[in-house]
């Protein structure tokens, strides 16, 4: 769009984005009208018990990386990290593109065998969701809960 921010109106839902990721947030809209906004705050480590905050939303200018993908290079303070979003007509996605190594778990106390590294996002404004908890994956220990938000759903990811 003029103002550097982008839009995706095609598909059953619309998706706004902000040309700076830190100064704005993304917009959802739902094929029954709801409006979901959310922003990234960070990337944390998580090793069931204990959570620290390892990087935080830095400025990144929007790139239309493909015709249905918006990347902010390098988003994060603390980590050599962007992130990608995704629209298709079904759906929408949020991915970290991690592009350079993070920092150990053991430097914050943490056992690598049992950390997860979790990407922080920020939902407001939104209906309060349905939530529907699945069963503990055997594997890897973890649970999951699907987000219902009328007609869209926020799923395993």
């Amino acid at each position: 769009l003029p103002d550097g921010s982008a839009a995706a109106i095609n598909g059953q839902h619309q998706a706004y984005f902000p040309s700076d990721i830190c100064r704005g947030v993304i917009e959802l809209v739902t094929p029954d009208g709801k409006r979901l906004q959310s922003r990234p705050i960070g990337l944390s480590y998580d090793d069931g018990s204990n959570t620290v905050l390892i990087a935080i939303l830095t400025n990144s200018i929007g790139q239309l990386t493909s015709s249905n993908q918006i990347t902010y290079p390098h988003a994060f303070e603390g980590a050599n990290a962007s992130l990608r979003y995704i629209y298709t007509k079904a759906g929408f996605e949020q991915d970290v593109v991690v592009q350079g190594q993070l920092p150990s778990p053991e430097a914050y106390g943490f056992s690598a065998d049992k950390t997860r590294l979790q990407m922080l996002t920020e939902w407001f404004g939104a209906i309060e969701p349905v939530q529907t908890h699945n069963p503990i994956n055997p594997k890897s220990g973890l649970s999951d809960t699907t987000l219902t938000f009328g007609t869209m759903e926020m799923t395993r990811g």
